[in-house]
């Protein structure tokens, strides 16, 4: 079973890309804690996500920079030849969101 459920912050906005018959495309990174600190700092990994669809266009409406949120996807590993030999990247495709905050609570 592949079933990712993260919880993070946008550090950027997301970008939503609109094609016809109503296909809308979005892709975001998600910065996500871990429960680790190095030299009393919290570690952090930048998740790269994309969203497709109704949900794509609720992030585009309500999600921006700063925004906390829980997903729930799976995970997709891509493999191609890169300019100094074999690349790898993996990005989650998700599947629903969720606000994971108050909206009256500052960023």
């Amino acid at each position: 079973m592949n079933k990712v459920v993260l919880m993070g912050r946008l550090p950027r906005d997301p970008t939503i890309k609109y094609f016809e018959k109503g296909i809308a495309i979005g892709n975001f990174s998600l910065a996500v804690t871990r429960n680790v600190k190095n030299n009393g700092k919290e570690e952090v990994d930048y998740l790269n996500c994309t969203i497709f669809n109704k949900q794509a266009v609720f992030l585009d409406k309500y999600v921006k920079q700063g925004s906390k949120i829980l997903i729930s996807g799976r995970i997709e590993n891509n493999n191609y030849a890169g300019k100094s030999g074999q690349a790898y990247s993996i990005k989650v495709i998700v599947e629903e969101i969720e606000f994971a905050e108050n909206k009256s609570k500052p960023l």
